[in-house]
């Protein structure tokens, strides 16, 4: 249900004298209410930190200033929201962490040895379908993630994803569809989450703007966002051609950050 003055949606913006309201109730009918936006988030290796990033110009703005995340992650990689907790991967100790968006103080996750299945480069993080998934660099393939032990299990039995991607990062669940980025072929992939295997989306040569090494992935206010190595910049996907398209012009993010490695939308 919703409130309109005229043929007018208030939208964010409704007040009453000088003060921003958050809802309406008629009763106990809610009338109306403020929705938050969402807060894109980004980790990069280079200097090893928790960001959020402005969607408009593509500038990043350090949370907090725990380098290493107060636990000598030197080596930060896949970024998700499950269940409402911020989750992150760390190739320094192969492991799953949470991840506090005040003060960017990670927890590690249970004390598994290389996620219980000898991966010791995780690349990628998704929620989707009720699952937290992961891919990784050492096996090549997709698997879901227990977070309250942070053992992995393997999903499939196919190999690099039977698209020959040895290098695989950045996942994101968008529209129902659990997408993922490539560095071995430089192309985004829809995966299957019964049998593991990838399927290429569009033709697109590196995502049409000379990205050879993607790495972060996230669906964010009904787009899907990627970052990259190559060009230390914010993109959005097309989902039909893999094509991407800038935004802004920051250059590594305008805080120096050159290697990005992982992306997450949190409600605001």
């Amino acid at each position: 249900m919703g409130i309109r003055f005229g043929n007018s949606n208030p939208g964010n913006n409704l007040r009453i004298g000088t003060e921003t309201v958050a809802g309406i109730a008629i009763g106990s009918e809610v009338a109306w209410r403020r929705t938050a936006s969402a807060v894109l988030y980004m980790v990069g290796y280079g200097r090893d930190i928790l960001y959020t990033l402005n969607i408009t110009t593509g500038t990043a703005t350090q949370v907090g200033n725990s380098f290493g995340f107060g636990v000598s992650e030197r080596d930060p990689s896949g970024l998700a929201l499950h269940n409402g907790t911020l989750y992150m991967l760390g190739a320094t100790n192969n492991a799953l962490y949470t991840l506090n968006t005040n003060n960017g103080v990670a927890t590690r996750v249970g004390s598994a040895t290389e996620f219980g299945v000898s991966e010791r480069f995780p690349s990628g993080l998704a929620s989707h379908n009720g699952n937290l998934y992961m891919v990784g660099t050492t096996n090549d393939v997709l698997y879901t993630l227990n977070t309250t032990t942070g053992v992995a299990t393997r999903v499939g039995s196919e190999t690099a994803f039977r698209v020959s991607e040895t290098s695989p990062h950045g996942l994101s669940s968008h529209n129902g569809t659990l997408y993922m980025l490539g560095n071995t072929n430089n192309v985004l992939y829809t995966l299957n989450t019964n049998n593991g295997r990838a399927r290429r989306v569009g033709s697109a040569t590196e995502f049409g703007v000379s990205e050879r090494f993607p790495s972060g992935l996230a669906s964010h206010n009904g787009n899907l966002y990627m970052v990259g190595e190559s060009r230390s910049a914010l993109f959005t996907l097309n989902t039909t051609t893999g094509v991407a398209t800038r935004v802004g012009s920051a250059t590594q993010f305008g805080v120096g950050e050159n290697r990005p490695a992982g992306l997450a939308s949190v409600p605001g």
